[in-house]
């Protein structure tokens, strides 16, 4: 399951997830799924969190300070 981790939580919190809630709440899981990819050696999906996660905070208006502290 730990290898899937960063798959899984990808294509559910860039696909489906906000179509249903804010992109808000993508953040947290997005930011656990690319953790979850560099320490699996899943880089591929890892980086699709991050890319994700920078793209969802970008159209959820945060700004570009805050983004840079937590990446």
């Amino acid at each position: 399951m730990k290898l899937c981790k960063a798959t899984v939580l990808d294509v559910d919190h860039c696909c489906v997830i906000p179509w249903k809630e804010h992109l808000k709440t993508t953040f947290k899981p997005l930011m656990e799924g690319y953790w979850a990819g560099v320490e699996n050696g899943s880089f591929e999906y890892g980086g699709y969190c991050l890319m994700n996660y920078t793209k969802h905070s970008l159209y959820a208006g945060q700004p570009l300070d805050e983004m840079e502290k937590e990446i």
